[in-house]
C-alpha cells in the first residue's frame, strides 16, 4: 500500500483516476473509503474555519453521496458507507467515477455555486429572474479564470486557502437565529 494519497488530478481523470486510487490503496471495494479520503477531507476542513460551514458541507455531502450511490454505484467503492463526507470530496469522487476532467468538474462546481447565490437572491431580494440569469452569464470570464487556476492543482495541501471571514460570521449568526432564512 502506498504511503501517500493519490494525486487529486488522478482522481479527476475519470476511470483511469479511479484505478489509480484503487492501486494506491484508496480503499477496498464497496464502501471501504481509504486513507486518501481522510487526507483530502482534512485538507478541505483546514481551509474552512467555520464549524457551521463545515457541518453544512458535510450534510450536503451526505445527501449528494446518497444520490450518487444510486446513479453511479461505483462511487461507494471510494467513500465510507457511514459518516459525513464533505460535499467537495464527494464531488471529486463523482467526477472521477464519471470521467469528468478536472476542468469540467471545476467549471460545474463554479457554476453551481454561483447559481446557488443567484437563487438565494431571488428569494431574498426583489430581483427579476432575467437579471439574475444575466448576472450569472456575466461571471463566465471569472469562472473560466478560476477553472484555469484550480484545475491543475494535484496536491490537496497546495489548494489555496482564500477566506471570507464575514461569511463565516454570518453563517454562525444565522445558525443560532431563532427564525432562520435557510437551512444552509
Amino acid at each position: 500500500m502506498s504511503s501517500h494519497p493519490p494525486r487529486v488530478d488522478e482522481q479527476a481523470a475519470g476511470r483511469e483516476g479511479v484505478r489509480a486510487v484503487r492501486a494506491a490503496g484508496g480503499g477496498p471495494p464497496r464502501g471501504g473509503g481509504g486513507v486518501w479520503v481522510g487526507v483530502i477531507e482534512d485538507a478541505w476542513a483546514a481551509r474552512v474555519p467555520s464549524q457551521v460551514a463545515r457541518g453544512v458541507a458535510r450534510r450536503q455531502g451526505r445527501l449528494l453521496l446518497r444520490l450518487a450511490r444510486r446513479v453511479w454505484p461505483e462511487v461507494g467503492a471510494y467513500l465510507p458507507d457511514d459518516g459525513e463526507v464533505a460535499r467537495p470530496v464527494v464531488l471529486g469522487v463523482v467526477g472521477a467515477v464519471t470521467g469528468l476532467s478536472a476542468e469540467q468538474l471545476a467549471r460545474t462546481v463554479a457554476y453551481e455555486e454561483a447559481q446557488t447565490v443567484m437563487s438565494a437572491s431571488l428569494k431574498l431580494l426583489p430581483v427579476d429572474p432575467a437579471d439574475a440569469a444575466t448576472w450569472l452569464a456575466s461571471l463566465h470570464d471569472d469562472i473560466e479564470r478560476l477553472v484555469k487556476d484550480v484545475a491543475p492543482l494535484t496536491d490537496p495541501h497546495s489548494v489555496p486557502a482564500g477566506g471570507a471571514p464575514l461569511i463565516d460570521v454570518f453563517a454562525h449568526n444565522h445558525a443560532i437565529e431563532r427564525m432562520r432564512l435557510f437551512h444552509a
